[in-house]
C-alpha cells in the first residue's frame, strides 16, 4: 500500500482510539475504537481491526522527543488517541495521546495495511473512504451547516 494510501487510511481514524496492541512476527494487530464509523458498517460495531503487514518501525515518541517507547511491552500496554497524521520519507507520523498523558507520535513504517470490520471482513481504503464521507456528509445536515 503506497505511504499515502496510509497516510489517508490514518486520517479517516481521527478521533480513533489505538488499543488491543498484538505483534506476531514483523505484523502488528490493533483495534481502532471509532464508533461513529464503525457503526456505519453494522449499527452493532464499535470498531475495525488493523493488520500492519511487513512492519520495520513500531513505536511511540513523546512531542518533546525527549522519551522513546519502542519495547513492545509497553506500547502493548498503552490505548492512543489518534489526533492527525503526516508522512515523512517513507514511514508514518501519527500525532497522539497516550492514555498515560503523553502527546506524540506513534511512528509506523510498514508494507501494507488491512483493515477489517468486526466480523473479520475485509475492507478497501475507497469503502473506509465512502463510509466517512457519508458520515461527515450526514453530520453536516444534523448541525445544520
Amino acid at each position: 500500500m503506497k505511504l499515502a494510501d496510509q497516510q489517508l487510511l490514518f486520517q479517516l481514524f481521527h478521533d480513533g482510539t489505538i488499543t488491543k496492541i498484538k505483534k506476531e512476527e514483523n505484523d502488528y494487530t490493533f483495534s481502532v475504537d471509532i464508533v461513529y464509523l464503525a457503526a456505519r458498517v453494522h449499527p452493532q460495531f464499535r470498531y475495525f481491526q488493523i493488520r500492519l503487514v511487513g512492519t520495520t518501525d513500531f513505536y511511540f515518541e513523546d512531542s518533546d522527543f525527549k522519551h522513546v517507547i519502542k519495547g513492545f511491552n509497553e506500547i502493548q500496554r498503552l490505548e492512543f488517541e489518534v489526533f492527525s497524521v503526516e508522512s515523512k520519507a517513507d514511514h508514518l507520523k501519527i500525532f497522539c495521546s497516550s492514555d498515560e498523558g503523553d502527546l506524540g507520535f506513534f511512528v509506523i513504517k510498514t508494507d501494507h495495511i488491512i483493515v477489517y470490520d468486526q466480523e473479520s471482513r475485509i475492507l478497501e481504503l475507497v469503502e473506509m473512504e465512502r463510509i466517512a464521507r457519508e458520515y461527515w456528509k450526514d453530520f453536516e445536515k444534523r448541525v445544520g451547516h
